[in-house]
């Protein structure tokens, strides 16, 4: 995952630069039900203290790029998503989609996109 951030230079003249963002996990050898690609947002990332205006006002995007293995066909796959600040929601996480009633444990694909507001 990558940040392409503007930036003002010293003499005043702008460049876009791209930054590597630290996942939590930056691999997952199996997949068994999911696995949320996250960035902890502090003092060290390169978001830190950025509001959705400075991320519009800066043309942010955040780059994400997945490769994976198959494992019924063997073959490798790809994922890539550009995600701007308008598809940011600040102070939100995932609702759990992952259910177990002791029997059985399932995922409930309805809630994959729903968030929730943290408090």
């Amino acid at each position: 995952m990558a940040v392409l951030k503007l930036e003002i230079q010293p003499d005043g003249s702008r460049m876009r630069r791209i930054y590597d963002l630290k996942l939590d996990r930056s691999n997952m050898p199996l997949v068994s039900l999911l696995w949320l690609v996250a960035h902890k947002i502090d003092e060290q990332s390169p978001l830190w203290g950025m509001t959705l205006e400075d991320m519009r006002r800066d043309g942010v995007v955040l780059f994400l790029t997945l490769t994976g293995i198959d494992a019924t066909s063997s073959q490798s796959v790809h994922s890539r998503h550009i995600y701007t600040p308008d598809e940011i929601l600040m102070n939100h996480g995932f609702v759990d989609v992952v259910h177990e009633d002791g029997r059985r444990r399932w995922v409930e694909m309805d809630d994959f996109h729903k968030t929730r507001l943290l408090t």
